[in-house]
């Protein structure tokens, strides 16, 4: 986020339960509002990412719930997922939000959206963990096609996902907030 914005990560103050939402914007704006009572003497914004996996064929889900629903269904092995909507529909899509809530409470959420499909057996790489090795995005570029998230260094993933979240982001919290 620079030079924009200065950050510090928090630790946490004990467990807190995840939120049990399948819309990541809904995830994201449960955890600022819990951050928020978590350290009251912030003074500025408290900041919260949060992603999802959404199938097609599942009406979008598991979403935000993935590690929860991988480990209740599958004991906690993504790869079973393939198996999920086999010789069917295949489409997914990744959905990644970042939000910022102030002092006075006032929030700022975007989201952003990368399109693909899960592979029919994981595409196991050295890059990635969870669900990358069966999430194969809509690349863009020629040579990148047909391959997973984890077959590709971490550079092509945040090209895609993440620097386009954070400067969406950022062009939102200097319309709204700042």
């Amino acid at each position: 986020m620079s030079p924009d914005f200065d950050m510090e990560w928090l630790k946490p103050v004990g467990e807190r339960e995840e939120p049990k939402e399948r819309e990541v914007e809904k995830v994201v704006m449960k955890k600022l509002e819990s951050a928020r009572r978590m350290f009251p003497d912030i003074k500025e914004f408290i900041f919260i990412t949060d992603v999802g996996l959404h199938f097609e064929a599942l009406d979008g889900r598991p979403g935000a719930l993935i590690k929860r629903e991988t480990r209740e269904r599958f004991g906690g092995d993504f790869s079973k997922w393939c198996e999920v909507g086999k010789g069917s529909n295949r489409e997914a899509k990744v959905v990644d939000a970042m939000g910022a809530i102030d002092k006075q409470g006032r929030k700022v959420i975007v989201k952003h959206e990368v399109y693909g499909k899960i592979s029919e057996k994981p595409a196991k790489g050295e890059y990635g963990f969870d669900w990358d090795e069966i999430f194969i995005p809509d690349w863009d570029k020629e040579e990148l096609k047909g391959k997973s998230f984890a077959q590709v260094p971490e550079e092509e993933k945040q090209r895609i996902m993440l620097i386009p979240l954070v400067e969406k982001f950022k062009r939102k919290m200097k319309e709204v907030l700042i």
